[in-house]
């Protein structure tokens, strides 16, 4: 049983995954944009986005790390896919490197800069884009057909 539900919350998950990045394409930068500026617009008396859903995110992966290991877990394969994420991630970060157009209102945090880089510039990563997007697609796939 913890297989099965490890493999639709995978699925579910690798699905935004496939999606997000395809988002950036789709919807306007000035509405990219507009949407940066509200998510970090300081809000008196509101908890902090970010924080709220990386805590969110951490209990998620929390789960699906208790569900593998209640299904067994093969440790080459786990650090293989962990340390390859953590690249494909790092690569993503590094395709930003040149500056804005126009910077973000004040306060400026590393995170909302990079946040505005990604909405202002996608197409700067779309090596990385595409890698992450094949494999999350091929884990959709082999999920689907495992599924079944």
């Amino acid at each position: 049983m913890a297989l099965l539900i490890l493999k639709i919350l995978l699925a579910l998950y690798a699905l935004q995954g496939f999606i997000k990045p395809l988002l950036h394409f789709i919807v306007k930068k000035e509405r990219r944009m507009k949407m940066a500026e509200a998510m970090y617009a300081k809000k008196e008396g509101k908890a902090d986005v970010s924080r709220l859903t990386d805590g969110m995110l951490y209990l998620f992966c929390l789960i699906l790390l208790g569900l593998l290991a209640s299904s067994g877990i093969e440790y080459l394969n786990f650090t293989t896919g962990f340390l390859v994420g953590l690249t494909a991630l790092q690569l993503y970060f590094h395709a930003f490197n040149q500056p804005l157009e126009k910077q973000p209102a004040p306060p400026l945090t590393p995170i909302k800069m990079m946040s505005y880089a990604i909405k202002e510039m996608p197409g700067k990563a779309w090596v990385s884009t595409l890698f992450m997007s094949a494999i999350l697609f091929w884990c959709l796939v082999m999920i689907i057909l495992n599924v079944i």
